[in-house]
């Protein structure tokens, strides 16, 4: 905006009693022009129903996964056909999960804090120092914790959905009782 349309503003601004106006008109004419560099911080990578998968989470999950594969000792299959495998995962991951908040699954903080207690447990450490250990792994405590509980509510999913299919009658257990 140049200083004649500023005055113009300015004058219409103080006819009609507006400071608020005025003072925002004089504040962006003393700005000037404003360039801003635009920065992409992350893409979508994959839209799943009511979520989407970011890229950053395909390649953290890319990350993890090479990790594990190369701690085995076992030949890693190429990049394509791995990045494949990392996004099939995610995507089942996430309509479980999906699935399991429409059927009211929830994991309570008390029943994940048993639970990584017990992968501290299984990796021979006292939870303060398994926590230790996923910041030196450079994992972020949080995200760990949130997919856990994700992994949780998926095997409930899972659990569930088996446990629908399954049908055992008193015929059933009559007939296993009597060739036993």
């Amino acid at each position: 905006m140049t200083f004649p349309d500023m005055t113009r503003v300015a004058a219409r601004c103080a006819e009609r009693g507006s400071f608020f106006l005025l003072v925002l008109a004089l504040l962006s004419a003393l700005a000037g022009p404003v360039r801003a560099e635009l920065v992409l911080l992350d893409r979508i990578a994959v839209v799943v129903d009511d979520d989407v998968i970011m890229d950053s989470d395909v390649r953290a999950r890319l990350r993890d996964v090479r990790a594990q594969i190369a701690e085995r000792g076992i030949a890693a299959p190429p990049e394509d056909v791995l990045r494949k495998q990392v996004i099939e995962r995610l995507v089942l991951e996430s309509v479980q999960v999906q699935l399991g908040s429409r059927m009211g699954v929830r994991i309570d903080d008390e029943t994940l804090n048993s639970a990584i207690a017990g992968i501290a447990r299984q990796s021979g450490l006292g939870l303060r120092e398994f926590v230790d250990s996923l910041r030196a792994e450079g994992i972020d405590y949080a995200q760990f914790r949130e997919q856990v509980r994700r992994d949780m509510v998926a095997n409930r999913v899972r659990q569930r959905r088996v446990g629908e299919r399954v049908r055992i009658t008193d015929a059933d257990v009559d007939e296993f009782l009597r060739s036993a």
